[in-house]
């Protein structure tokens, strides 16, 4: 990760203008070293540097393997009552279109204060302020467009993303 994300989820640890306290486990590899140097020259505050001993490390480690079946089975079992909630939530979805055709049909299609050519040449004109269609979130694209990146693929919309 990178200074700026770290300093981010550090300062979350503070709210309203009180301070927070966060501690950091770091390896010993270069990359890390070299963030660690930076955080401890940028900070207000004095930074603590504590060294975990290697035996308290073991000892930790041996606790965290006893309970990784344990945390295993809570998380096979939280994947499964979320795929139970995704299904029941399609089973009602699917309930209401049969039970509410008609009406749902008759309903006036969304429309957009902008189309497709107007958003293009928006962004066209001021690529600067769209947002980029690599590497930041958000997906940059519209549910028809990504049905159209994957040929032959129906997109599936939900009002968090759109999955192909």
């Amino acid at each position: 990760r990178n200074l700026a994300e770290y300093v981010h989820r550090v300062g979350r640890t503070a709210r309203a203008g009180r301070k927070g306290r966060a501690v950091t486990l770091a390896d010993d590899s270069a990359k890390t070293k070299k963030m660690l140097k930076d955080i401890v020259r940028s900070a207000p505050d004095v930074v603590k540097r504590r060294v975990v001993p290697p035996d308290a490390i073991a000892t930790m480690r041996a606790k965290i393997e006893e309970l990784q079946v344990e945390v295993d089975a809570v998380t096979e079992e939280e994947m499964v009552e979320r795929s139970l909630r995704i299904a029941s939530m399609e089973q009602d979805k699917a309930r209401n279109m049969l039970e509410h055709e008609d009406e749902i049909m008759s309903r006036p299609r969304k429309t957009w204060f902008q189309s497709k050519e107007e958003k293009r040449a928006a962004r066209e004109a001021n690529p600067s302020s769209a947002r980029k269609q690599q590497g930041q979130g958000g997906g940059g694209g519209s549910a028809e467009e990504a049905a159209e990146a994957v040929p032959g693929a129906a997109a599936v919309i939900s009002k968090k993303k759109v999955l192909s």
